[in-house]
């Protein structure tokens, strides 16, 4: 079984569209699993990704940060129907 805490990266081709978001400052709708393992729905734009200790993170222009393996959804595109192996 998975452990939720251990970062698993994303798949390549959404970061691409996570990356492509950022650099086009393009508003974007995120349902996530926040750290209360409850679903959550933000709007907002991404301000930046960064990497810390390993793990990737959307920084968002309202200062929330989510880590990239706890999109379910971003822009109705379903981050959670493939994930790398790992």
């Amino acid at each position: 079984m998975d452990n939720p805490l251990h970062y698993r990266p994303i798949n390549c081709g959404h970061y691409d569209y996570l990356e492509a978001a950022a650099v086009k400052k393009h508003p974007c709708k995120i349902v996530f699993m926040n750290e209360h393992n409850g679903q959550e729905t933000v709007y907002d734009r991404i301000k930046t990704i960064e990497i810390d200790d390993g793990e990737e993170f959307l920084v968002l222009e309202n200062g929330l940060t989510i880590r990239l393996d706890k999109i379910l959804f971003f822009n109705d595109l379903d981050f959670g129907s493939v994930k790398t192996s790992g």
